[in-house]
């Protein structure tokens, strides 16, 4: 036995001495405990790409013409545009109750058949695609497509969920509704009238619009109200976290009398017609380097020439909303049946014909490839083909 070994073993019998007479053994200080971490926030996503509806993505949309690289299939019209979860799946409705989960090879991993239409774009928080629908709920499902939570409203659940930075969910129908993502509802704020497009949210408040021309702010910590405006104008708007506008008033300043809007019974020859008036995209637009660049039901363009019918001056009924990638390139839909690619000059790069309106946003699903539903009833995936 060398000399090193007889020092070890000498410690290491002079260490049991002192632990059997009950005396403390020097040890190497300590480190002191890491504090533990805060939990990060779950992973969003939703109309408009953030909760301020930007319409920004981190992501890169196709240089050049791109292809039609695949069609998921519905029997109805999607109007709604697709998020993508947390899997990296286009998730989207259409009008004939369906909830699809669409992988990047075009190969649906999740359906979820409801009876009823789907107007709502979803929002995707942690492993949750949440939505509303027509029979009066926002639902919650899973990455299988199996329901975790529904909450019900009384009136039609037409608007996208907002997400905060928290996780969350800001869901506005007749009442604007603060959710967890376990279903919890944390408070409740009635609204004037029924809520169409998606609430934004913008430090600590919530600013939602309704179909009878009302804006509505709230606190974002216990729905306390802020402000809220009735200026008479039929608002198919989405919100958006910018400056207050007043509008819809008369020669005299005073706000116009407000009028019930009457719908025909919802028989064979007027389905279409109400399914245009409830279009989910209406005037919201995306933001790039100090524009705002959205499509207009004339398939009019801002901030670039025109797409197609029309004229390109101010945009009577705006509808599909643009996303912008990080070249600030702009991509919208528009009733000329095809989705349109818009440079920081209002050049066109492109234009692909997908054969019908498109009322959808379009949605960075990676780099290079878009995807977006069309009037046809198929969600579609846009981008180069992979070289053989």
């Amino acid at each position: 036995m060398n000399r090193r070994s007889a020092a070890l073993g000498l410690a290491f019998i002079a260490s049991i001495s002192l632990r059997d007479r009950g005396l403390r053994v020097p040890t190497a200080s300590a480190q002191p405990a890491p504090a533990p971490r805060a939990p990060a926030p779950p992973r969003r996503a939703m109309f408009g790409g953030d909760a301020r509806h930007t319409g920004r993505s981190a992501l890169r949309g196709p240089r050049e013409a791109p292809s039609i690289l695949w069609r998921a299939r519905t029997t109805r019209r999607i109007f709604a545009s697709p998020v993508v979860d947390a899997r990296g799946r286009a998730a989207v409705g259409s009008l004939d109750g369906a909830m699809l989960m669409v992988d990047a090879d075009g190969v649906t991993r999740a359906a979820v058949r409801l009876p009823t239409r789907i107007f709502s774009s979803p929002a995707a928080v942690g492993p949750l695609v949440v939505f509303g629908h027509d029979a009066r709920a926002f639902i919650a499902l899973d990455e299988r497509g199996a329901t975790t939570w529904t909450i019900p409203t009384a009136q039609d659940a037409d608007a996208p969920p907002a997400v905060g930075d928290d996780g969350t969910l800001y869901l506005a129908s007749d009442a604007l509704v603060a959710a967890s993502a376990s279903g919890e509802v944390r408070w409740r704020r009635e609204l004037g009238g029924h809520a169409f497009g998606a609430p934004a949210v913008a430090g600590d408040a919530v600013v939602c619009t309704d179909l009878n021309g009302g804006i509505t702010w709230v606190a974002r910590r216990d729905g306390a109200p802020r402000a809220a405006s009735r200026p008479g104008a039929d608002l198919r708007r989405r919100a958006g976290a910018g400056r207050r506008r007043r509008g819809g008033r008369d020669r005299r300043g005073a706000p116009p009398r407000l009028r019930p809007r009457r719908h025909p019974p919802l028989g064979p020859r007027h389905r279409r017609r109400r399914a245009r008036r409830r279009r989910p995209e209406h005037a919201r637009a995306a933001t790039r380097r100090g524009d705002r660049v959205f499509g207009a039901e004339e398939a009019d363009l801002r901030r670039a020439p025109t797409t197609g019918r029309g004229s390109s001056s101010s945009p009577r009924y705006p509808c599909a909303a643009a996303r912008v990638d990080r070249d600030d390139v702009a991509y919208v839909g528009g009733e000329d049946d095809a989705v349109h690619a818009v440079g920081v000059d209002g050049a066109e790069r492109w234009r692909v014909s997908l054969g019908a309106d498109v009322d959808s946003s379009p949605t960075l699903l990676a780099d290079g490839v878009l995807v977006v539903g069309c009037d046809d009833g198929a969600l579609y995936a846009l981008g180069a083909r992979p070289a053989r």
